[in-house]
């Protein structure tokens, strides 16, 4: 694996605040709108690629009652969460059958990917027809409108050495729609900078984006 995966990058430390994030009321919000907006129901067989800690695991099978596997390459995650669902591998070359989940979604995980294009196409091929593509992701503008109040200390920031990607919503929409999936939805989530004079939505947090293979 790339050193993309070390160990000195993902060491317990940065699980242990993955944990701790993962059980914030903003984590669940983002999650909630993402499953809301998947469908996800209980007949589902549901992925999740870049699972950290397994929060997002326990969310859903508690709210949708759905069999649910997370995939996560770092040695530590896996330490936390559910062990009987959780499956060792890399985003870019999944080790589950084509056509095999209903349901794949990316939280907080495209970013951390050394190949973006080809995690997502991975999420292609293991996904039935008409199956759903689900993924949240920092918005690109938030995190820039950061950077110069970052650099001058008004904003404390330290940056994360595991994030490789950050999306704009166009960029994100042509970059599912290079895979061929349809029905595409990225729409904009969270709070926008507090410093911004007005609440502009394309300024919010988040990203949030749904999409569809085709049928067959």
């Amino acid at each position: 694996m790339p050193d993309a995966y070390s160990p000195s990058r993902y060491d317990a430390d940065y699980f242990l605040r993955i944990d701790r994030w993962a059980q914030s009321r903003k984590y669940r919000e983002e999650l909630s709108e993402l499953v809301t907006r998947m469908s996800v129901s209980h007949a589902d067989l549901l992925l999740d690629v870049g699972c950290g800690t397994g929060e997002a695991l326990r969310y859903v099978q508690e709210h949708c009652g759905c069999t649910v596997v997370g995939l996560d390459y770092p040695a530590k995650s896996h330490e936390f969460g559910p062990r009987g669902s959780r499956v060792r591998g890399s985003a870019e070359l999944l080790p589950f059958a084509d056509a095999t989940f209903t349901k794949v979604m990316f939280i907080h995980a495209i970013g951390h990917v050394p190949d973006p294009m080809g995690a997502v196409r991975e999420a292609w091929r293991v996904l039935r027809p008409s199956g759903t593509l689900g993924i949240i992701t920092p918005n690109r503008r938030f995190v820039y409108a950061h950077r110069p109040l970052n650099r001058l200390g008004f904003i404390p920031y330290a940056p994360d050495p595991t994030v490789m990607h950050c999306f704009g919503r166009k960029e994100l929409i042509r970059f599912l729609s290079d895979v061929r999936f349809v029905d595409i939805s990225v729409s904009f989530f969270g709070p926008t900078p507090r410093f911004l004079m007005s609440n502009l939505e394309t300024f919010r947090e988040r990203l949030i984006a749904v999409a569809r293979k085709p049928p067959a």
